[in-house]
């Protein structure tokens, strides 16, 4: 009995003493989950009243506290392995302990209603890959599908409704990929290997395997230039210890063995440096950029595309990636299947817009819908209330069976004031019927540029209704089509 009653002292020790006295011997507790520890409060007089300054020292002391990791890892270990309970919501255990991303889910409702209209999210992957293409690029569009509908046999039952109806989102993007010019669909392959029982996906990580990557790797060079996956000698090479991405998020340490996937050698004849940009995220930047974990081998893209850059889209959308899409002739776009939203929304209108920028089309008319005078064919001047509102009346019909670009050209835009913002036309739309069109210029600030208005394949042009707001007097030329018919289209000075 005595020893029964020592025990709840033993344990006090065990909590405060052991870790306290390895703090006096100089154990010091690294930064967890890569996060900054809690700053230390100041102490003073003033200080000492508030209970703010406890607060803070709580979570200081905590964080600095030797053992704390180990002990949160221990706790997840327990949640996960004996409980088969998850200490993250973003988290789901699915079975025999596969991991998977809950935000995959996001571009749905629970409800099952998607937040993006699935024709438009796959108009923006197919409007972006046909107007490269109409460019004269040599192009490669993909969106990698996530781990939830790629490796459904260990998911998990996280809104059902919803995933369902994220899947069907997928599926439509993938399809329209799969027939589109520029577009490629890795789903059929990738789907493959899953069904031979081959899984293309890391356990604990929601990136690619070895697998998986090679099918995107071995695909995206053979577009760059037929067999230049063969001539590298691309394939799997030594198995690496790959800490798992969503195993870190619950705050345990996950470790999987799995192959680097490695090039041998540099093709004969690589491409012109600079002639070839990559732009993606992190399923491109594990398969082609990221080093390989091997000693002295480099990632794919320094031996088999050396002098080749890369973007990320953080780096596009602020537009430090504009002067290397004007120069490639080959461009690569990766994005995940979970960020369609976005992409849509806010990341593929730059591309488009400076792959056209040389681009000429028909021209039309203008048409305002504001009850202001009828410019027809002539130029569009922004009256004195700095805003109009138009729509473009193509000269080869409403309708097109096809996808077009407008082309509304700024013939002058007037200096701003000093000090002031420089000048732009803004476009905001105000679609008759149906949704907005993806992937239109929000604002052009360069005399002689162009704003570009994307009419989906059976959309009216007519219905697209925008709003211009600049400075009173700028003028825009007659609106041009562009037909993205997959063939490279007229262009300044020539065909």
């Amino acid at each position: 009995m005595r020893r029964l009653r020592l025990l709840p002292a033993i344990w006090l020790f065990a909590l405060l003493a052991l870790p306290t006295t390895l703090w006096l011997l100089g154990v010091r507790q690294p930064n967890l989950q890569n996060t900054p520890k809690a700053a230390l409060p100041a102490i003073n007089r003033g200080s000492l009243m508030h209970g703010q300054t406890f607060t803070q020292l709580d979570g200081a002391l905590l964080d600095r506290l030797p053992l704390r990791g180990q002990a949160l890892s221990l706790h997840g270990d327990i949640a996960i392995d004996l409980f088969h309970d998850s200490p993250n919501p973003q988290v789901a255990i699915g079975h025999h302990g596969w991991l998977y991303y809950v935000p995959e889910t996001a571009t749905c409702q629970p409800n099952g209603t998607p937040l993006v209209d699935p024709a438009t999210a796959a108009d923006s992957a197919d409007v972006l890959a046909r107007t490269l293409v109409a460019s004269g690029r040599n192009t490669t569009v993909v969106f990698a599908g996530s781990k939830l509908f790629t490796h459904p046999s260990d998911a998990p039952s996280i809104a059902p409704t919803a995933a369902r109806c994220a899947s069907e989102l997928n599926s439509v993007v993938q399809e329209r990929l799969r027939n589109t010019p520029g577009g490629l669909d890795l789903a059929p392959e990738l789907g493959r290997l899953e069904q031979e029982g081959k899984p293309v996906f890391l356990r604990n990580d929601s990136h690619w395997n070895w697998r998986g990557r090679q099918v995107f790797s071995r695909r995206v060079l053979d577009r760059i230039r037929p067999q230049m996956a063969e001539e590298s000698g691309l394939g799997p090479g030594a198995e690496v210890n790959r800490d798992g991405d969503l195993a870190m998020l619950m705050g345990v340490a996950r470790r999987e063995r799995d192959p680097a996937l490695v090039a041998k050698r540099t093709p004969a004849a690589p491409p012109r440096a600079g002639s070839v940009l990559l732009i993606g995220d992190s399923q491109l930047e594990r398969s082609l950029l990221d080093p390989t974990g091997v000693p002295g081998v480099l990632p794919i893209r320094d031996v088999v595309l050396p002098g080749q850059p890369s973007c990320n889209w953080t780096q596009v959308v602020a537009g430090a990636c504009d002067d290397a899409i004007r120069q490639a002739h080959t461009i690569v776009v990766e994005s995940v299947a979970r960020e369609i939203i976005g992409f849509s929304e806010s990341r593929c209108w730059r591309p488009i817009s400076l792959a056209a920028e040389p681009l000429r089309g028909t021209p039309g008319r203008w048409e305002r819908v504001d009850g202001g005078p009828q410019p027809g064919r002539a130029a569009l001047t922004i009256p004195a209330s700095g805003a109009v509102t138009v729509r473009v009346r193509p000269a080869n019909g409403d309708g097109s069976s096809v996808p077009r670009l407008l082309r509304l050209p700024i013939a002058t835009l007037p200096p701003a004031p000093a000090g002031a913002p420089p000048s732009a036309v803004v476009m905001t739309q105000a679609p008759q019927d149906g949704p907005a069109a993806p992937c239109a210029t929000p604002a052009q600030g360069a005399v002689h540029g162009a704003l570009f208005l994307p009419v989906p394949a059976e959309r009216r042009a007519s219905d697209l209704v925008v709003t211009l707001q600049g400075p009173p007097g700028t003028r825009l030329s007659p609106p041009q089509t562009i037909a993205l018919d997959g063939r490279p289209a007229p262009r300044v000075g020539g065909s």
